[in-house]
């Protein structure tokens, strides 16, 4: 009797530490409990959520395995493993998961919306939605399942309806910074530039990655532009840094002075394509305080959008404004001059920041095997794949006998002036959607874009070419989900073209 007090009063302990935040404290609780009475379930399941909430996600599946094991039928359980599973990236499991839980308890809507993200992650975009809606007949009033609907809905190309989704989902919460920020990507791939880099701008709060810099100067929001002092910060990858680099040049022609926070390996790059500007690495404190001379208003880079790009005929002065170091472009085209062929081709093939996006838009060297091997008859192919890919490389060399050409010093992750040299003496760039794409449009060589059934915002819907970069790009698009064999044949058909055979 007194041992089983004891195991009850630290489950309780563990239960008042979890409500209070104290979750280490509380895990340690759940432990006594199970120490003195091994079947004890609940203490494992409320220890597994509090290792959920710490990002111990391992041992949170661990102890819901061992609830299971004593209660088998708690929905709750494998509907929260599912969410440790789908946190950890393994998405099948996560299904399965969530299934157990709905066969148990078929009544609550957050198992259905939690089993719609992991199967919108799984490109299974139909029965993504098929689980929203569920969600949605069990929570009408579920702002949350209609912004993954829209998102499922993009997937399978359906913007008109995935717009209204959105728009669902912030008329229950007018707050809503995601379902706008996705709305807001809806009406510029339909060509509402004003509209959709209006709303844009909501991403801009402290509860957001895209914070306010701390300085004293005030956010622009349209005032007088002549001799005012400027601290533009550039936002998200790379590659979004580059493109709305090409709107610098209308902030000068306003009389504006300008300093520009970026990424550190952008710098000399920026400072030397931009002379009206002072190009400055980006702070990890964010503090803008002490800047001289001082700065009259702060601004995010693609903020500049709502000014200066409110109709598509605006981004035709998006002519070619990176400029590359002459000493780095002379060693590349030295370089490319001692190879077979007078033409030479850069090739890159992944990318992506997070995991599911790198799934869809990307592919393997030896998918790409069809457009190598007309490039190989005419030109030297170049290796602009960023990454350790060695050993793939090499594979595909021996499997098809199509040498891509690669340099120890070459690693656009660290020293991106060397690499926009490499990419400049090119004559033409295939890629899928990344990085390597942006640096070829801003630098004004050729590209062909491989683009995924669900594209992008910037690359609008349907259109073949990009007005970021006006006659630069040609945009190949799968016509259903991951399927690249037509993007092959037509990039084989475009690559012919190119080469006049």
């Amino acid at each position: 009797m007194v041992t089983s007090k004891k195991f009850v009063l630290h489950y309780n302990t563990g239960n008042e530490l979890k409500g209070q935040g104290k979750l280490e404290g509380a895990i340690l609780a759940y432990k006594k409990a199970i120490t003195i009475n091994p079947n004890f379930a609940p203490a494992y399941y409320n220890m597994a959520n509090a290792q959920q909430e710490i990002g111990d996600l391992t041992s949170s599946i661990t102890n819901y395995q061992k609830m299971l094991k004593i209660m088998p039928n708690h929905a709750g359980a494998f509907h929260n493993m599912g969410i440790a599973l789908y946190n950890m990236g393994d998405l099948d499991k996560a299904i399965e998961s969530y299934h157990y839980a709905i066969e148990i308890n078929p009544d609550h809507a957050e198992q259905y919306y939690n089993m719609g993200l992991a199967l919108h992650d799984t490109g299974k975009f139909v029965a993504a939605i098929d689980n929203y809606e569920q969600a949605l007949k069990l929570k009408p009033n579920y702002p949350e399942a209609y912004n993954n609907m829209g998102n499922s809905l993009q997937g399978l190309g359906d913007i008109n309806s995935a717009g209204k989704a959105y728009s669902h989902a912030i008329s229950l919460k007018p707050n809503y910074v995601e379902a706008k920020t996705n709305n807001s990507y809806v009406m510029l791939k339909k060509g509402d530039f004003k509209g959709g880099f209006d709303l844009m701008e909501c991403r801009i709060q402290k509860e957001t990655r895209y914070c306010p810099p701390i300085t004293n100067a005030s956010q622009y929001r349209g005032e007088a532009i002549l001799n005012r002092h400027f601290l533009i910060l550039t936002e998200q990858g790379v590659g979004d840094e580059i493109m709305f680099a090409s709107m610098l040049n209308d902030l000068d022609e306003q009389g504006a002075q300008i300093t520009l926070v970026c990424d550190p390996r952008l710098v000399s790059l920026f400072n030397r394509s931009f002379e009206f500007l002072t190009a400055i690495a980006k702070r990890p404190d964010n503090n803008y305080q002490n800047l001289e001379p001082a700065i009259d208003y702060w601004l995010l880079i693609g903020s500049l959008a709502k000014f200066y790009r409110a109709d598509v005929n605006d981004f035709k002065k998006s002519t070619p404004y990176l400029h590359v170091d002459e000493t780095l472009l002379n060693k590349w085209k030295n370089r490319y001059d001692s190879l077979d062929h007078p033409f030479n081709v850069g090739v890159s093939w992944s990318g992506g920041s997070k995991q599911k996006h790198k799934k869809l838009r990307s592919l393997s060297l030896e998918k790409l095997a069809p457009v190598l091997a007309i490039a190989n008859k005419s030109a030297n192919i170049i290796n602009l794949q960023y990454g350790d890919h060695q050993d793939e490389i090499g594979n595909f060399t021996k499997k098809n006998n199509i040498v891509i050409h690669d340099w120890e010093d070459a690693d656009p992750l660290i020293n991106l002036d060397d690499f926009s040299s490499q990419v400049k003496a090119l004559d033409l760039v295939i890629s899928i959607d990344n990085t390597t794409v942006h640096f070829s449009g801003a630098l004004g060589v050729r590209t062909l874009v491989m683009l995924p059934f669900n594209s992008d915002w910037r690359w609008r819907q349907e259109r073949q070419d990009s007005y970021w970069y006006p006659e630069i790009m040609h945009l190949v698009r799968q016509q259903s989900n991951d399927q690249w064999d037509s993007v092959i044949e037509n990039t084989s058909d475009a690559l012919k073209q190119y080469f006049k055979y």
